[in-house]
């Protein structure tokens, strides 16, 4: 959603004020990745701070993870990131009350969103959508957004299942085999003949004709 003149503290203010979670939401998540485009740096300095743990190596998704792992037991971390967006927005010089409003408001709305793992899978595909889009005019921007190794790895898995699915298809059907053999030799080990043609060729005698033989039978 592109919000007017991008005016950050009147658009959040106002869905705040009207109860519109869905443009809620979405500013949060927008100013987020915003966030994590431009001042990725400031996110590490609070999390260092907090005596959080994260690689400044790691990808834009892996350091979503850390933030969502932590916010569910840091109230100081959601609200430090309310305080980042808003002094990236100008904020600060509104005042003391504005930025309370801003770091309180983006901590209510944060925190549901970490509730259970469909809403927390939705937050995090949406900001790497909203990073990928942001990023990609960020030219000395040289943070990878997504996880290494993350498509070799579900490369990896679908192998893993199509083998492991030929093996107990193959088990089953070495199964059926014994059990027929089985059930023949509990019949008296008699095996059921199988039905073969065969082609032999006429077999025609050319030995020469007695002529005593043709007068037998017509003697008087």
């Amino acid at each position: 959603m592109i919000h007017v003149d991008h005016d950050f503290y009147s658009n959040f203010s106002s869905s705040i004020q009207f109860g519109d979670s869905f443009m809620t939401r979405d500013i949060v998540v927008d100013e987020l990745s915003e966030l994590l485009v431009h001042n990725y740096q400031e996110v590490y300095s609070l999390l260092s701070l907090l005596g959080i743990k994260a690689n400044a190596n790691c990808s834009d998704e892996e350091l979503i993870e850390i933030i969502i792992e932590n916010s569910k037991k840091s109230e100081k971390l959601t609200k430090g990131l309310g305080f980042l967006i808003a002094k990236r927005n100008g904020v600060l010089n509104q005042g003391k009350q504005a930025v309370d409003f801003v770091s309180q408001n983006f901590q209510k709305t944060f925190t549901p969103e970490l509730q259970n793992t469909n809403s927390i899978s939705k937050l995090i595909t949406d900001l790497i959508n909203r990073i990928k889009v942001k990023a990609e005019g960020e030219i000395n921007r040289n943070r990878q957004i997504t996880k290494s190794g993350k498509y070799w790895r579900k490369v990896l898995v679908v192998g893993l299942l199509v083998v492991g699915g030929y093996m107990v298809i193959k088990y089953i059907m070495r199964q059926r085999a014994e059990e027929q053999l089985a059930a023949q030799m509990g019949n008296g080990g008699v095996v059921a003949p199988v039905p073969t043609v065969t082609t032999q060729k006429a077999q025609i005698n050319h030995e020469p004709i007695n002529p005593e033989d043709l007068r037998t039978g017509f003697e008087e």
